[in-house]
C-alpha cells in the first residue's frame, strides 16, 4: 500500500489538517477526497504524481480521518475551502496551484477557485 509521513497544521483558529506532502519543490497539485472518505482514497495516486513532477499535497478536510472537528461547527464548502485555501498559501507557500477533486472535494475547489480569484491556474473535477 502506501506509507506517506503524516503532517499536521492548524490554518485557522482551532482548525488542525492532516495531510500528506510529496514529490516537494515539483509544481503544486492539491487532492481533494469526497463524502465520506478520506485522503486515503488517493492513495493509489500520490508517488505516480509526485514522480511525475508535481508537489501533491493531500489533506483530510475538517471533521475527516485524522483532521480535527471544526470548533465553530460548519462543514460547508466556503469552510472547507477556507481551510484548504490557508494550508495551500499561509502553511505551505504555493499560489497558483492545480488541484482534483471529487464529490465534495469537487464542490470544495469550485468554491475554492471561486473565492479566491487566481489561487487555482488548473482544476479537475469528477464524481
Amino acid at each position: 500500500m502506501h506509507s506517506f509521513a503524516s503532517h499536521r497544521a492548524e490554518v485557522r483558529p482551532g482548525v488542525e489538517l492532516a495531510y500528506w506532502r510529496e514529490g516537494e519543490g515539483g509544481d503544486p497539485l492539491l487532492l481533494l477526497h469526497g463524502w465520506p472518505e478520506t485522503r486515503r482514497i488517493w492513495g493509489r495516486n500520490v508517488a505516480a504524481l509526485a514522480e511525475a513532477g508535481f508537489e501533491v499535497v493531500v489533506p483530510d478536510l475538517r471533521g475527516y480521518g485524522e483532521s480535527g472537528l471544526a470548533p465553530d461547527g460548519s462543514y460547508d464548502l466556503a469552510a472547507h475551502a477556507r481551510d484548504v485555501h490557508a494550508l495551500m498559501t499561509a502553511v505551505l507557500g504555493h499560489l497558483p496551484f492545480a488541484a482534483a477533486g471529487s464529490d465534495l472535494g469537487g464542490g470544495v475547489a469550485i468554491d475554492l477557485g471561486l473565492r479566491f480569484p487566481g489561487a487555482i491556474d488548473r482544476q479537475v473535477l469528477f464524481n
